[in-house]
């Protein structure tokens, strides 16, 4: 149901055999923790409990809590061994889960009647691992998109400004020859120094900010410059498509009535 791999031995049993009170399973953690090489066969015992288990398997580690924390020894005991805790976990197809969730019930009633039925999503347990990770996530978007808002306002406004201040400049320059693509560049030039200032300020502050979050996670991505190129060629893109329809929209004028205009 996992999908726990097995890098050694066996689960509790083999095929044909019965259940034996004193068989267990390490993950890789705890065979580390109890420096023991090739752990199947060898026995252990725990505190306060008299049986000398034997180890018949080891399954690779896997995350059970957090990705903040290192993976944790862990022992598996057959259920038979423990009474206090006892779940069953399954695996549902995808469609109709509320029918799914019936079709258990019933069952469930039939083998444990008077047992209350109970049931908990893995999906949803584990969101509770990563809640402030998810309303960081959030938070992180929509700030995202508001900055990419005001950058683009004040873009456009700075534009505007500037076209409005060099209409005659424009017209003179279509008057001697200058092309759409000319006038559109005279003004995409100055925006792309400016591009790239921000960039030179904001990549240092991002990668300090991105590098301290992820200290706070036992297992986490290394930060490349793919990720701060692909920010920068999406702003330059959005604003380099701003600036050319604004100064495309001004440069198509009749150089004439930009000339004229007082």
């Amino acid at each position: 149901t996992f999908g726990l791999r097995l890098k050694g031995g066996k689960f509790f049993q083999g095929e044909g055999e019965g259940w034996k009170r004193e068989r267990l399973v390490l993950n890789e953690a705890a065979v580390k923790a109890l420096n023991m090489d090739n752990a199947v066969g060898k026995t252990i015992r725990m505190e306060d409990n008299p049986v000398v288990f034997e180890v018949t398997g080891v399954v690779e580690d896997f995350n059970f809590f957090s990705l903040r924390e290192q993976v944790k020894p862990m022992a598996f005991m057959h259920v038979k061994n423990r009474s206090e805790y006892r779940y069953i976990s399954l695996k549902l197809k995808p469609g109709n889960l509320h029918q799914s969730i019936s079709l258990l019930q019933s069952k469930w009633n039939e083998v444990f009647p008077g047992a209350p039925f109970e049931y908990e999503f893995m999906d949803e347990k584990l969101q509770e691992l990563y809640r402030s990770e998810l309303q960081l996530k959030k938070a992180s978007t929509t700030a995202t998109y508001l900055s990419i808002v005001i950058v683009l306002l004040g873009v456009l406004g700075l534009v505007s400004l500037s076209l409005a201040k060099r209409t005659k400049e424009i017209g003179i320059r279509k008057v001697l020859g200058a092309s759409l693509s000319q006038i559109n560049f005279l003004f995409l030039k100055e925006f792309v120094l400016l591009m790239i200032i921000g960039n030179l300020i904001a990549w240092p502050l991002a990668y300090w900010i991105m590098k301290d979050w992820l200290q706070n996670f036992a297992y986490k991505i290394d930060l490349s410059i793919d990720i701060f190129l692909l920010v920068s060629l999406e702003v330059f893109i959005l604003t380099s498509t701003l600036v050319w329809l604004q100064s495309s929209r001004t440069a198509m004028l009749n150089p004439t009535k930009s000339l004229r205009d007082e």
